[in-house]
């Protein structure tokens, strides 16, 4: 269950503590809205992606001029590979963005495959 997706400030101030702290805080803010929260909670984790030295930051955002120059080219499968996220569709920072974008991935394979035979 996702507990927090924050930008911003806010999501600066949360993501300075510990993972530890994280988790602390919102299993006590799940726990308003769902008492039995505390004494259920197994684990979980939590994720600073602007932290990540691999991904600088949580999700990708084109402008109108980057779209229209790259996006066709990285959303098309090359040969053999073919790439899906958030980052290649038209709802970025979202899970449905995603979703789409596997969804188009899988076309394209599926057409590969069925055109190969």
């Amino acid at each position: 269950m996702l507990g927090s997706y924050l930008f911003g400030v806010h999501a600066f101030e949360f993501s300075s503590l510990s993972p530890e702290e994280r988790l602390k805080k919102v299993v006590a803010s799940f726990s308003q809205i769902h008492p039995q929260a505390k004494d259920e909670f197994d684990n979980g984790m939590t994720m600073a992606w602007h932290r990540s030295p691999f991904t600088l930051g949580c999700y990708g955002l084109w402008t109108e001029e980057t779209r229209a120059k790259h996006f066709k080219s990285v959303s098309q499968m090359d040969k053999r590979v073919v790439m899906a996220g958030e980052h290649i569709s038209y709802i970025p920072a979202w899970q449905e963005g995603a979703i789409l974008s596997a969804m188009e991935a899988i076309r394209q394979i599926n057409h590969r495959a069925v055109a190969d035979k």
